[in-house]
C-alpha cells in the first residue's frame, strides 16, 4: 500500500526564503512616527528591525548586534548623521555595512556629500513604502546578502507615495485585478 504524496518535501519560495537568516536593519531616526513607519515597512518585508531614536543609541546597537544595513537620518538630536556615517565607514568592523541615508534635506550638494562619504543610497523624506522597500532590498542584493536574493517584495499601494509614505500598506492580489 502506497502512502499519498505530500508537498512537505517541496517548499514554496516563501518558505524556503524564511530558512535564510533575515537581514537585520538598524533604523536611526529621532522622529517616532517616521522611525515606526520605516520599521513597519521593513518588518512586513520580513526584515529584522532594530530602532534607535538618537545617534548614541544607534552606535550602541551597532556595537551590540549583528547589523546588515543601516537606515540613517541626517538630523539627529545628539550628533548629526554625517558624523555617524563617517564613524561607520572608517571603523574596520562596520565599514562594509551599507548605509542608506533618508532625510528631508533635498539639496543636491548634501546628496553628493553623503554619497561621497560612502552612503549606499540617499532617500528624501517623505518617502513611500515602496521606495523604501525596493531600495533596502536592492542594496542588500548588491552587497550579496542572501536574505534579499530572490525574495518577493510586497506590492505597495500607489496612493502610499501621494500620502508621503505614512499609512500605506500592501495590496492584496484580489485588489490588483482590474474589472
Amino acid at each position: 500500500m502506497s502512502t499519498p504524496q505530500t508537498r512537505v518535501n517541496t517548499p514554496d519560495r516563501r518558505v524556503a526564503a524564511k530558512r535564510v537568516k533575515a537581514a537585520t536593519v538598524l533604523v536611526i531616526e529621532d522622529e517616532e512616527d517616521i522611525r515606526n513607519f520605516a520599521a513597519r515597512v521593513l518588518e512586513l518585508e520580513d526584515y529584522d528591525v532594530i530602532k534607535a531614536a538618537d545617534a548614541s543609541s544607534g552606535m550602541q546597537m551597532l556595537k551590540e548586534k549583528s547589523i546588515d544595513l543601516v537606515l540613517l537620518d541626517l538630523r539627529l538630536p545628539d550628533l548629526d548623521g554625517w558624523s555617524i556615517l563617517r564613524e561607520i565607514k572608517h571603523h574596520p568592523d562596520y565599514s562594509r555595512i551599507p548605509v542608506i541615508v533618508f532625510t528631508a534635506l533635498a539639496e543636491a550638494m548634501q546628496r553628493r556629500k553623503t554619497l561621497r562619504m560612502g552612503a549606499a543610497s540617499y532617500l528624501i523624506k517623505p518617502l513611500s513604502a515602496r521606495l523604501l522597500s525596493q531600495t533596502v532590498t536592492n542594496i542588500l542584493r548588491e552587497t550579496g546578502h542572501r536574505a534579499a536574493a530572490g525574495y518577493p517584495q510586497r506590492a505597495w499601494k500607489t496612493e502610499d507615495a501621494r500620502r508621503g509614505g505614512i499609512g500605506g500598506g500592501p495590496v492584496s492580489p484580489a485588489a490588483k485585478r482590474t474589472p
